[in-house]
């Protein structure tokens, strides 16, 4: 078997922004929460606790659509919390709340 293990935070960081391009401070600091969130969503994936994963490409999407929409949240329901089971969403809610500071409404 081989295992294959995410990225280093810092890494995925630097691959988002290098995606986008020029970004704002806010931008910034919601791509650090963005990588945050998904690291949380994916330990607790690996712990059967919820079933679906972020990937490094739906975290890219969503810094993409952050800059579109110019709103956070939106753009994360649109990425990838509107795609999850109702039972997943309390969960991904609170992991939401702990990184950007709000729950999604």
């Amino acid at each position: 078997f081989t295992t294959l293990n995410f990225m280093q935070p810092e890494i995925e960081e630097k691959i988002i922004k290098n995606k986008l391009g020029k970004i704002s401070k806010k931008v910034d600091q919601d791509i650090k929460n963005i990588v945050r969130l998904a690291n949380l969503i994916r330990n607790s994936f690996q712990a059967s606790d919820i079933s679906i994963i972020m990937s490094p490409r739906t975290s890219i999407i969503w810094a993409q659509n952050i800059t579109i929409f110019g709103d956070t949240e939106l753009a994360f329901k649109l990425t990838f919390f509107n795609k999850c089971d109702e039972n997943d969403k309390k969960i991904i809610n609170e992991f939401y709340q702990r990184c950007f500071g709000r729950e999604l409404i």
